[in-house]
């Protein structure tokens, strides 16, 4: 990626943590439910807060993360936002504890795969209505799509030399 980013925006992710009770033993289950963008989470620490608790279910909220758009990813994000459910990817590693937990927001499909084929996880979630525009931006302003080439067509009926 480009050293520096052409536009950042500070973002806090919504989890959800089932706990999955089976005879013996249970097991957490992570899933992204949304991203919320604005200037409220600028400049926060990473933290984590359980904001609700029903049955086996808990809803935490993650702040001090932040998306980071670049100049040489807006190929990936034009795929992106011309796909059928345009999304943020959520990119989570284990902490400290061992617990899931968001380590990157991006809309870059590539980066997410990147994390699960190393071990992470990445969860796609809906794109909030400000970043989309600002994404949208940034992939009109520094990318634009290589027209179809035309592919030649072989007859099958090369001459061999003898």
């Amino acid at each position: 990626m480009s050293a520096k980013p052409l536009a950042t925006f500070p973002v806090a992710v919504m989890m959800s943590r089932k706990l999955i009770r089976r005879t013996g033993w249970s097991l957490p289950s992570w899933d992204a439910i949304g991203v919320v963008s604005g200037e409220q989470f600028a400049g926060q620490p990473r933290s984590r807060e359980l904001v609700h608790e029903a049955d086996d279910v808990q809803h935490f909220l993650f702040r001090g993360l932040e998306i980071q758009l670049f100049r040489d990813v807006a190929e990936a994000y034009w795929y992106n936002l011309t796909a059928e459910r345009p999304s943020l990817f959520v990119i989570c590693l284990k902490d400290d504890d061992e617990e899931l937990a968001p380590h990157m927001v991006s809309p870059d499909s590539e980066a997410a795969q990147a994390a699960v084929e190393t071990g992470g996880a990445a969860f796609a979630v809906a794109i909030p209505p400000d970043i989309y525009t600002e994404i949208e931006r940034v992939v009109l302003e520094h990318y634009r799509p290589e027209p179809p080439r035309k592919r030649k067509q072989h007859d099958g009926h090369k001459e061999e030399d003898s």
